[in-house]
């Protein structure tokens, strides 16, 4: 579910969805192996050509009682990269590609 959310997130922005993602942030309650072993199946279903950088952090509370994760990407749009686009759909265009960003209250089990 966060996964889809996600790839919805940066269609949303104008992009072509997980394929343009570059950098994955995940911010996990709890960091445990199971959830590491969760989102690294979840990334390499949703990006199986290329590996973007992911850095994994556990912390100790994320913005509501009942979320387990917390992701954010950054995705490259090489088509509207030296295009400056306004803000759309509250994700931030830039001269280098797209910044989508995606809170999402979701359980472990549904990672």
């Amino acid at each position: 579910m966060a996964s889809s959310n996600v790839d919805r997130a940066v269609r949303d922005a104008g992009g072509k969805g997980w394929e343009q993602v570059f950098r994955v942030s995940s911010y996990h309650l709890p960091l445990n192996r199971e959830a590491e072993v969760v989102r690294v199946r979840n990334l390499k279903r949703w990006m199986p050509n290329h590996r973007p950088l992911w850095t994994c952090i556990g912390v100790a509370r994320l913005a509501e009682a009942d979320m387990r994760v917390e992701i954010e990407v950054s995705a490259h749009d090489p088509d509207e990269a030296a295009t400056e686009r306004p803000a759309i759909k509250g994700a931030a265009w830039l001269a280098a590609g797209i910044n989508a960003s995606y809170l999402t209250h979701t359980t472990l089990g549904r990672l």
